[in-house]
């Protein structure tokens, strides 16, 4: 159950509030036709709080479960954040947010992406395939890089590899909330989906018949737990 949120290529953005099982439009700025949506990121600081990256627009957010969008911080599309295709929210300090460019590029905000710095520069490294804020730790968040998934503690100022313990190859990655603590989802293409908890030496391998398919994105629920994984235009459920 709860609300669920999903982006259509120039659908804009589409709502749930019975766990997926029907979905309607949300509202979206009016001078916003055919909208891109890169990324989509609740705010587990704060009841109803979401925000969207979207292209030629920027930053959106919601104070309604996603019902709404109207644009916040820097009306530039170019800002810090705004310019950015992907995003993660710090779940306790308001302002904090995250986005990774194109190019690789991860930029810090403090101020809701009114300002911003680099604290990945992209120019020689590996391109940002997907960020995931953990679930259970605000400090931590989690990005699948084209050379294999890194881990910052400290909410993005430092970065460091997951490799050996994670496949050092173009991945994919979403936190979920588990009884034992966080586990870290990775799909790979060639290794299929993996499970990998803090402190293990190796994954578990989740899905292996995922191995040859092109998976854009995992993510979780507001919650962080419960898993979706898109295959080609079918969402799988863990």
């Amino acid at each position: 159950g709860g609300v669920h949120l999903a982006a259509l290529e120039r659908e804009g953005i589409l709502r749930s509030a019975d766990g997926g099982a029907s979905w309607t439009p949300a509202g979206m700025p009016q001078d916003t036709l055919s909208p891109i949506v890169s990324d989509i990121a609740f705010d587990r600081s704060v009841s109803d709080r979401a925000f969207a990256l979207v292209e030629q627009r920027g930053l959106l957010g919601s104070t309604d479960g996603g019902a709404t969008w109207m644009p916040v911080g820097t009306p530039d599309p170019r800002g810090p954040v705004a310019a950015g295709r992907l995003l993660a929210v710090h779940a306790r300090t308001k302002g904090w947010m995250l986005g990774a460019t194109e190019s690789g590029t991860i930029v810090r905000t403090t101020d809701g992406g009114t300002r911003g710095s680099p604290v990945r520069k992209g120019e020689g490294a590996a391109a940002v395939l997907s960020l995931a804020a953990d679930p259970t730790n605000p400090d931590v968040v989690y990005a699948g890089t084209e050379s294999g998934a890194l881990i910052s503690t400290d909410f993005g100022v430092v970065w460091r590899s997951l490799s050996p313990a994670l496949p050092g190859l173009a991945s994919v990655v979403a936190a979920a909330r588990e009884p034992t603590g966080t586990a870290v989802y990775v799909f790979g293409e060639g290794v299929g989906m993996q499970r990998w908890m803090d402190g293990s030496p190796i994954p578990e391998r989740v899905d292996t018949d995922l191995g040859g398919s092109t998976v854009p994105a995992i993510a979780t629920s507001r919650d962080g737990r419960d898993l979706y994984c898109i295959v080609t235009t079918t969402v799988h459920r863990y």
